[in-house]
C-alpha cells in the first residue's frame, strides 16, 4: 500500500560496521568469530588446518561495488588476516536472517580501487586502525 511504502524504514538505521581488529577474533577448532556491531550478525571464517592458529595481522578489507560506476553501493566481499601459522584467514559478515540487506560505503573514506585492478568494481582497504575500513548496513 501506499501507507506502508511512505514510512518504510531500513531494518537497520545505517548501522556501521568494520573490519573486526584482529585481538577481536577468536578461534575455536579453526573457526573463527568475531562480534559485529549490528545486533543478530557477527563475522566468521575458517581455516582447514587452523586449530591452533592465531590472528597475526589485518591484511586488507574487499568491498565490491554492484555497479561500475563508482556510487558507494555493495557488499563485502571478505577481510583478510594473516594467521600465525603462515595461512591467510577470509572473514565474512553471517547477517543471518537479514542476509538482504544492502551495504554502502562512504565516498571520501579509506576504501580505494584495489590494486591488482583485475575488476574495476573492487575496492580494497588496507587501514589497520578501529573502524578504519568502515562499511554500512541499511
Amino acid at each position: 500500500t501506499a501507507q506502508s511504502q511512505y514510512f518504510r524504514t531500513s531494518v537497520w538505521p545505517d548501522s556501521e560496521e568494520s573490519c573486526p581488529l584482529p585481538q577481536d577474533i577468536h578461534n575455536n577448532a579453526g573457526i573463527f568469530t568475531a562480534p559485529a556491531s549490528t545486533d543478530g550478525v557477527e563475522w566468521i571464517g575458517a581455516v582447514v588446518d587452523g586449530q591452533n592458529d592465531r590472528v597475526k595481522d589485518f591484511h586488507k578489507g574487499l568491498f565490491v561495488l554492484t555497479k561500475d560506476e563508482y556510487n558507494g553501493l555493495g557488499i563485502l566481499s571478505s577481510c583478510m588476516y594473516e594467521l600465525s601459522g603462515g595461512q591467510f584467514l577470509a572473514m565474512r559478515l553471517d547477517l543471518g536472517k537479514n542476509y538482504q540487506q544492502g551495504m554502502w560505503i562512504e565516498l571520501a573514506s579509506q576504501w580505494s580501487k584495489s590494486a591488482d585492478g583485475a575488476l574495476p568494481t573492487m575496492l580494497e582497504c588496507n587501514s589497520k586502525e578501529a573502524a578504519g575500513c568502515a562499511f554500512y548496513l541499511e
